[in-house]
């Protein structure tokens, strides 16, 4: 069963994360195209969702961003606990220029 204002989330996230609005004047092709490519994406989504058991689309797309982040902090603790100072953990991570 379907949510409940399902459609007009799909909508709002093909038009403003999956680029849907920046239809410009374009070949027929280039068009068809660019929609077969929309909706792949959003149907990995769609699928990330049901598997990763996410309520909504943000939600699917928010989880691979925090397990990076979670995966990054991770190292960041581990170096900075190794070298037992930041400077050349945020030196790592950062690669400011010198």
């Amino acid at each position: 069963m379907r949510r409940a204002g399902g459609c007009e989330l799909d909508y709002f996230y093909g038009k403003t994360r999956l680029g849907v609005e920046d239809f410009r004047v374009r070949p027929v092709e280039a068009i068809a195209t660019y929609i077969a490519v929309v909706s792949l994406a959003l149907l990995f989504l769609q699928v990330q969702r049901v598997h990763g058991q996410h309520r909504t689309l943000a939600e699917a797309l928010a989880a691979p961003r925090q397990g990076h982040l979670r995966q990054v902090l991770l190292a960041v603790v581990h170096h900075t606990l190794q070298h037992g100072a930041a400077e050349p953990v945020l030196k790592r991570f950062l690669r400011e220029a010198a």
